[in-house]
């Protein structure tokens, strides 16, 4: 069999996994295409909310029983769509609180570039070097320092969450 064959048969096995991914990776690609890196970074941010919000479409795809297997993991259609009901309860709820996260990280971005704007424009002045560097400049890198840290860690657990709502809708529809 041709990897044409194979690489149909995982589409028709996969597609509804396939298409909310795919369109996810098509916008961030079009993004890039067009020279928008500041919408690009937005949408970067916003890829772990989007990833819950895949993983409610295929809770909701178990139970309109387009993926039958999500039923079948549960006595009868009443617990599944109770317990689906729950699910999705839980997944919006980490949908809110990757909202936000992703507010603070976007607050934490711009004061990051605030403040390592004023620390360039102090690096440009002619008589600048970093063991002379003024305490005001010192603690403008610590806190520069800071906010990428806080920005690394809440995208870590952003995409975290994000994968295991994602993971978890895989299991349960399989």
């Amino acid at each position: 069999m041709g990897f044409e064959h194979v690489a149909v048969d995982f589409l028709n096995r996969w597609i509804i996994v396939v298409l909310p991914i795919s369109i996810l990776l098509l916008r961030l690609l079009l993004f890039r295409l067009a020279g928008d890196f500041e919408e690009m970074h937005r949408n970067l941010f916003a890829i772990p909310q989007d990833l819950v919000f895949v993983a409610i479409s295929f809770i909701l795809a178990g139970v309109s029983r387009t993926i039958p297997a999500y039923a079948k993991h549960y006595e009868s259609d009443t617990t599944a769509d109770l317990t689906a009901l729950l699910q999705i309860g839980v997944l919006i709820a980490i949908a809110w609180f990757l909202s936000k996260t992703d507010k603070m990280v976007n607050i934490f971005h711009q004061n990051l570039t605030v403040c390592w704007r004023q620390v360039e424009r102090e690096r440009k002045k002619t008589d600048f070097s970093w063991s002379s560097a003024s305490a005001a400049v010192r603690s403008k890198v610590g806190l520069s320092a800071i906010y990428v840290m806080c920005i690394g860690m809440m995208l870590i657990v952003e995409l975290v969450l994000g994968s295991g709502c994602i993971i978890y809708s895989l299991k349960v529809i399989e």
